[in-house]
C-alpha cells in the first residue's frame, strides 16, 4: 500500500514538472473552441469606430471581434470572415481571402487603430455587404449561411452621402439598404451598447423602447437577432459571445426544420408534421427548379455536367447528407495521354497547359466539396447529441454520419493525390517542350507509344 501510495505521488510530481496536466487541459480548450461551429458560414463584422468610443472602448472591441473568430474559426475551406468599421465613413478593413487562419486574422484585429467622428451606420452596412459578395466571399453556392454583424454604441447621425440624419424620417434609407441586404439571403445581428438601447417603463407601467434598439430592431427584422450591452468591457463575456456566435455557427435549413428537445409530446407532433410538409415542398419547389434549370441548359455543358457543389438535403429527417460524388464527376482521375488532344490548343504543348488548369480546377472542386461535406458531419453530431429523441435510435444519422466521413477523410484526399500525381506527369511533359530537346525535337507518330509507358 505504502509503495503504491509513493508512486501514486511521484507520478503526481512528474505530471507537474512536466506540465502534462495544463497541456491537457490546454488542448481541451482548444478543442471545445475549434468545435463552437457545427456548420460552416461566411461572415462580416461591421464595427463603429465613432468619437463616442473611448480608447479604452476600442481595446474592448476589437477583444470582441477576436473573441468572435477564435470561436468560429477562419480557414481556407472552412468559416470565411471579412471586417468594416464604420464612422465619418465606412472602410473595409479584413476581405474574406486576406487570411486564411485564425492566429494571422486575430492579429491584424489588434493592429487597429480607430478614427472619425460620425455614426455613418448606412454606409458599414454597405462595406459589410460587399465583405460578402467578393474578395473571397459570396462565390460558394454549397455556404450553409451568410452573416453580417454589427455593433454601434449611439444612433445614426451621418449618411453615405455626407447629410447628418438622425431622425425617424432620415432613417428610411438605411432601412431599405437594411432589406436589401436581407433579401439577398444575408442574416443580420445587431448590437447596441450603452443606454441608447433599453427598454424602460412609463408612468403607467407600460415597456417603451429607445429609438437605438428601433433601429436594430429595423434593421435586423427580427428582434431575436439585437443584442444590447449596458457596457463595452461586458461584450467579451462568455454567455454574451455565445449569444452572438449561435446564429452565425447554425444551419438555417436545420434550424428551421429541427424543434428542441424540452418540447411536449404534442408540440413534438406538430414539428414532426410541419417539418414533413416544409421537406415535402422544398423538395417539390427543388425538383421543379432543377428539371427547369436543367431543360434550359446549354448544349456545351452535355459534354461534361458540373461536379456537386456540397450536401443535399435528406428527405426523411429534413437534414444534410453527403451523398458521394463518383470519378466520372472528375475527368481527370482517369485521364490518359490519349486525351490530352481533347483539350484546347494548337501545339502540344498548348494542350498540355489546359489539362494541367483543368486538374487544378478540378482539386479545388474536391477541397470546396470535402470542407462541405466536414461542415456537414460537424452539423449531424452537433444534431445527434441535441435532438437525438427526434431521430428514433439516431440510425440514420449515424449512417448520415458515416457517409461524410467516407467521402471527406477517405475518398476526396486518394482523389487529391491522384490528381497531384498527373498534374506532375503533366508538368514534366511541359517542361520538356519548354527545354532545349523539346524545342528541337517533338514526338513523331509513335508519340502516344512513347508516352503511355509513362501515364499507366
Amino acid at each position: 500500500m505504502k509503495l503504491l501510495v509513493v508512486l501514486l505521488v511521484g507520478l503526481v510530481a512528474y505530471a507537474t514538472a512536466h506540465n502534462i496536466v495544463g497541456n491537457v487541459n490546454h488542448n481541451n480548450k482548444h478543442k471545445a473552441t475549434s468545435d463552437a461551429c457545427t456548420t460552416f458560414s461566411e461572415f462580416a463584422l461591421v464595427l463603429d469606430e465613432s468619437k463616442s468610443i473611448q480608447p479604452d472602448d476600442w481595446k474592448d472591441v476589437k477583444n470582441f471581434a477576436s473573441e468572435i473568430v477564435q470561436k468560429v474559426g477562419i480557414s481556407t475551406y472552412g468559416n470565411r470572415a471579412g471586417i468594416a468599421s464604420f464612422s465619418d465613413r465606412a472602410r473595409i478593413r479584413i476581405t474574406c481571402k486576406q487570411h486564411d487562419n485564425t492566429k494571422d486574422f486575430i492579429q491584424a484585429i489588434n493592429a487597429f487603430e480607430r478614427k472619425g467622428t460620425y455614426t455613418n451606420m448606412e454606409d458599414g452596412l454597405i462595406k459589410g455587404q460587399r465583405l460578402l459578395k467578393e474578395s473571397g466571399c459570396g462565390h460558394r453556392s454549397s455556404v450553409f449561411s451568410r452573416i453580417l454583424v454589427i455593433l454601434s454604441d449611439g444612433i445614426p447621425n451621418q449618411s453615405p452621402q455626407g447629410s447628418q440624419t438622425g431622425s425617424k424620417s432620415g432613417l428610411s434609407t438605411l432601412f431599405q439598404r437594411a432589406r436589401g441586404i436581407r433579401s439577398e439571403g444575408i442574416k443580420i445581428i445587431a448590437i447596441g451598447v450603452g443606454k441608447e438601447f433599453e427598454v424602460n417603463k412609463d408612468k403607467d407601467g407600460h415597456d417603451t423602447v429607445d429609438l437605438g434598439l428601433e433601429i436594430l430592431r429595423e434593421i435586423t427584422g427580427d428582434p431575436a437577432l439585437v443584442f444590447t450591452s449596458q457596457t463595452f468591457s461586458q461584450l467579451t463575456n462568455s454567455d454574451f459571445i455565445k449569444q452572438v456566435i449561435d446564429p452565425i455557427c447554425t444551419d438555417p435549413a436545420i434550424s428551421s426544420t429541427v424543434a428542441p428537445t424540452t418540447t411536449k409530446r404534442t408540440t413534438t407532433q406538430t414539428t414532426k408534421a410541419t417539418t414533413k410538409a416544409t421537406t415535402k415542398a422544398t423538395t417539390k419547389a427543388t425538383t421543379k427548379a432543377t428539371t427547369k434549370a436543367t431543360t434550359k441548359a446549354p448544349d456545351a455543358t452535355k459534354a461534361r455536367p458540373g461536379p456537386p457543389t456540397g450536401p443535399t438535403v435528406d428527405p426523411d429527417t429534413g437534414v444534410c447528407r453527403c451523398r458521394g460524388p463518383t470519378e466520372k464527376d472528375f475527368p481527370g482521375l482517369s485521364l490518359s495521354v490519349f486525351d490530352i488532344e481533347h483539350f484546347p490548343g494548337e501545339a502540344r504543348k498548348d494542350k498540355v497547359k489546359s489539362a494541367i488548369l483543368d486538374i487544378v480546377k478540378q482539386s479545388r472542386q474536391i477541397k470546396e466539396l470535402q470542407a462541405n461535406y466536414n461542415g456537414c458531419k460537424r452539423s449531424l453530431r452537433h444534431i445527434l447529441l441535441k435532438t437525438v429523441n427526434q431521430y428514433k435510435d439516431g440510425t440514420q444519422l449515424f449512417f448520415n454520419i458515416d457517409e461524410c466521413t467516407v467521402n471527406a477523410e477517405c475518398k476526396f484526399p486518394t482523389w487529391l493525390n491522384r490528381l497531384e500525381e498527373k498534374k506532375c506527369k503533366l508538368e514534366d511533359e511541359l517542361r520538356w517542350y519548354q527545354g532545349t530537346f523539346g524545342r528541337i525535337y517533338d514526338y513523331g507518330e509513335n508519340a502516344y507509344q512513347q508516352l503511355s509507358g509513362v501515364w499507366k
